[in-house]
């Protein structure tokens, strides 16, 4: 079957005084730009191959492959265009967009890539600085809301399973897990000081200090009251939906 999917990348520059071309562009220089590639876009199974076809007009690289690699590469290209400090971005694709940066400040090339798929090009060139920030961690208080799975241990720590921010451990006092064995597989809430990322709000989760017990919180909600509010709410949220679909939009 003819695969029509395709990544292409438009590479474009000087050698010397000479235009970039396919007959000055070094075989070294392909192979750091396959590495990249083939790390941005991995083989999903072994009757997956990623074909190359090099066409002259400076260096013009397509890569055909199956439907949903080239879908997988146009998706981490969406997350890239427009996002210089590569935010939210897996660390290993960040890595391997760096060093496509650095290789055009190095040797002066422009690359455009897209795909069959893309809307955009990633326009990579010795003007852009496609680079993760240094983290700078910030002093924050935050509210976590679970279920406590586990507390104890020779260094005192209370562990909690939250549905924002998946399972963490909060270092405590021995004063307070002593108080709280009834917490044990319960849902309760906790105000915690932690180091926050100051870009993305990431928590580091090696520095979650307990500050105190949220009293009063219960997990489970009053529906009669959420009914009588969903009544008489504005017409945009009278709209036939769940209890808890209601409630996540007004919560925003």
């Amino acid at each position: 079957m003819k695969r029509t999917d395709y990544i292409e990348i438009h590479i474009t520059g000087k050698k010397g005084v000479d235009n970039l071309s396919l007959d000055n562009y070094d075989v070294a220089e392909l192979k750091n730009v396959l590495d990249i590639i083939i790390k941005l876009c991995p083989q999903i199974d072994k009757n997956d191959p990623l074909s190359l076809t090099i066409v002259n007009g400076s260096v013009k690289q397509i890569f055909k492959g199956s439907k949903q690699r080239i879908a997988m590469f146009s998706t981490i290209l969406s997350l890239v265009v427009g996002n210089p400090y590569l935010e939210d971005i897996e660390s290993h694709t960040a890595i391997s967009v760096e060093e496509l940066q650095k290789s055009a400040k190095t040797t002066g090339y422009t690359y455009s890539i897209t795909t069959s798929m893309s809307n955009k090009p990633l326009v990579i060139s010795p003007t852009t600085d496609y680079k993760r920030r240094e983290v700078e961690w910030i002093d924050g208080e935050l509210y976590l809301y679970g279920e406590v799975i586990l507390t104890g241990g020779v260094n005192p720590k209370l562990h909690i399973s939250t549905k924002e921010y998946g399972k963490l451990v909060v270092n405590a006092s021995k004063d307070f897990l002593c108080k709280a064995e009834k917490l044990l597989y319960r849902e309760c809430g906790i105000m915690v000081k932690a180091k926050l990322n100051k870009y993305t709000n990431e928590i580091d989760k090696e520095s979650i200090m307990f500050v105190e017990l949220i009293k009063g919180y219960t997990s489970t909600v009053d529906l009669a009251y959420i009914k009588h509010c969903i009544e008489n709410a504005s017409a945009q949220f009278r709209t036939a939906m769940s209890y808890d679909e209601w409630y996540s939009i007004v919560r925003g």
